[in-house]
């Protein structure tokens, strides 16, 4: 079994590019999974697809993730927990997967998943990737603070719920007016020891934070004025 540093007392959300892990330690994407399943309590995946933003219909029993590879081959596990929102929902699985069984309006809300991780007191685990491409959780506390340089947007299509019943239905996403940045944001957090593990391509390029602290600290970036040039910026 891969060495996670978890305990089963642990809720993670997992995001992951495995592509550095499955040539460094010669294992399946199968075998990443059930090692994270077996190292923590609940484990949580991102189940993403955006094209339901563009008009394709949503079912999610079946649609499938965009966020790679692993977040696929956790979306089909047999005792996987599918939330709600048609394109910025989770699959969870472990002990406290019932909790993630909910029906968000906003992808970032104080109803999402990423709520429920901050209530569980959990953590984000980081697997072969910087945080510019792991920017989720980030947008999360956007939304909770509200910041001007976001703006919410809302979404109708055609939505297949769990018992096969579709219909149209509206969700709403915190969309973003500039590019994300994020990189100074991730080199104070591993100054400050939020981080621990390995940086991205280094060991097992797998880092972890608590999800509580690093809400504080990304809070009171943007609470001090200094968001544009760490979290976001304008140029191309």
């Amino acid at each position: 079994m891969l060495n996670w540093n978890l305990t089963k007392d642990d809720t993670i959300l997992i995001q992951a590019n495995v592509t550095h892990t499955l040539k460094t330690q010669k294992c399946s994407v199968q075998d990443i999974l059930d090692s994270l399943l077996e190292s923590a309590g609940t484990v949580l995946f991102p189940s993403f697809n955006v094209e339901w933003n563009d008009g394709v219909p949503f079912d999610i029993r079946s649609t499938p993730s965009r966020m790679g590879i692993l977040s696929e081959c956790a979306r089909t596990y047999p005792k996987a927990v599918r939330s709600g929102h048609p394109s910025h929902g989770f699959v969870a699985i472990g002990h406290m997967s019932h909790l993630f069984n909910v029906n968000n309006f906003s992808g970032y809300g104080k109803d999402s998943p990423f709520a429920i991780l901050r209530r569980l007191n959990g953590k984000l685990g980081i697997l072969g990737l910087p945080d510019r491409q792991t920017n989720s959780f980030y947008h999360h506390i956007e939304e909770m603070n509200r910041v001007d340089y976001r703006f919410y947007k809302n979404f109708t299509g055609l939505y297949t719920d769990r018992y096969g019943l579709t219909g149209m239905r509206t969700y709403s996403f915190f969309c973003g007016k500039y590019k994300p940045l994020l990189d100074p944001v991730e080199e104070m957090m591993w100054d400050a020891g939020l981080y621990q593990g390995d940086k991205p391509f280094e060991g097992t390029g797998f880092r972890t934070i608590s999800v509580n602290k690093m809400f504080d600290f990304v809070t009171n970036i943007i609470k001090s004025g200094k968001a544009e040039g760490m979290l976001w910026t304008k140029q191309e």
